[in-house]
């Protein structure tokens, strides 16, 4: 009797490079048994090699190279691919790979999934009419909507108005065993040595608003002398605003301590360098850095947007309101003068607890296993 052949996966993303969604698709392709999944992707754009070194499996890599805008000469090259490669199921990611499930559809393919990781600069409290349309026209050619979070699953279902059997919740969740607690803390540059260090980490774009996160740190440190000798501020990431964020610091003329680390992966290493995790964003689905920050016992000073509040609380976080740099800079000071407290070591246990108990990398990939099934 011939052993069962395994299921064909075949990913759709706009770009495989640095970023939370990417991630997820990497750590559940590692996760899964090589012998009941195979494994492909196309990128729409293009691909990092040094992000690629982190698949573990052995999968093919196809890159369509599409240029900005709208492409027929795209949707053309994705449907020639996935007529070859013959998938079980089509996984696409983000609204920008959404309307090519219809080249999996006419491909043949019988299975489709759309995931929502989280939206964009352009649309990030998912009021655009345009963009809710789309999911509605593209809805029954699927057979599933993944939702990282609440808050991206109750919009689905009651402003797109998606049907409910069409949307499922899968939060996502972290390897806790690679992201521990330290009993040393990192020092990754001689600006951090002997600071009490607030590290963002995400990739240098709008939607994180970093240029908020500037504005609040210099605003706290132009407030308290303390904090401006004792803390760093780590800006982990790259991407297309970083040179506008330099020439931000620069022009501030100031001599507070705003470091650029550019773009790493040894992220356990990263987070222990850290005192506290902090993001800016306008808009976000569940962020998988702040998941690892907290699984290595970081408290958090965030932006309370998107599925941000489903996955902390009053006990692991300080949240304020998006694009506001006073309330900001007021919650690291805060957490600054709490570092020395009871409470605040009690926020790093409650965080790494949170973590594993609610969202570990094992639920997530047997969700995952379990659609494609």
């Amino acid at each position: 009797m011939k052993p069962n052949k395994p299921k064909h996966i075949v990913h759709l993303i706009y770009r495989l490079d640095i970023g939370g969604l990417e991630r997820v698709m990497v750590n559940c392709i590692n996760a899964m048994p090589p012998t009941q999944y195979k494994h492909s992707i196309i990128a729409l754009t293009d691909y990092s090699d040094e992000f690629v070194k982190l698949i573990e499996r052995d999968v093919d890599l196809y890159s369509i190279k599409k240029p900005e805008g709208h492409s027929w000469k795209a949707f053309w090259l994705v449907f020639k691919q996935l007529w070859k490669l013959k998938a079980d199921v089509l996984h696409s990611y983000n609204l920008p790979t959404l309307e090519y499930q219809i080249c999996g559809l006419i491909a043949g393919i019988p299975k489709r999934i759309h995931a929502e990781h989280g939206r964009d600069i352009y649309d990030p409290e998912g009021n655009n009419k345009k963009y809710q349309k789309l999911r509605q026209i593209i809805s029954p050619f699927l057979d599933k909507f993944v939702c990282v979070s609440d808050d991206l699953y109750s919009w689905l279902m009651q402003t797109v108005n998606i049907a409910p059997s069409k949307c499922q919740l899968i939060y996502n969740g972290v390897d806790t065993e690679k992201y521990q607690v330290s009993d040393r803390k990192s020092v990754l540059d001689e600006s951090q040595q002997d600071k009490f260090v607030f590290g963002c980490v995400g990739r240098l774009q709008a939607i994180k608003d970093h240029q908020l996160l500037i504005r609040a740190f210099t605003l706290a440190c132009e407030q308290d002398t303390s904090f401006a000798n004792c803390t760093q501020l780590s800006l982990i990431g790259d991407g297309p605003l970083r040179t506008q964020l330099e020439q931000q610091v620069q022009i501030a003329d100031t001599q507070f301590n705003i470091w650029f680390a550019g773009a790493r992966h040894d992220m356990a290493n990263v987070y222990h360098s850290f005192d506290v995790f902090v993001m800016s964003s306008l808009g976000e689905g569940i962020p998988m850095t702040m998941l690892e920050a907290m699984s290595t016992g970081l408290p958090v000073v965030s932006t309370n947007v998107g599925g941000i509040s489903e996955i902390v609380s009053e006990h692991t976080a300080i949240l304020v309101p998006p694009a506001q740099a006073n309330l900001l800079a007021n919650a690291m000071l805060k957490i600054f003068y709490q570092s020395k407290t009871e409470d605040f070591q009690q926020m790093k246990i409650t965080a790494r607890k949170d973590v594993v108990e609610n969202f570990s990398e094992q639920s997530m990939v047997s969700s995952y296993q379990r659609i494609y099934k």
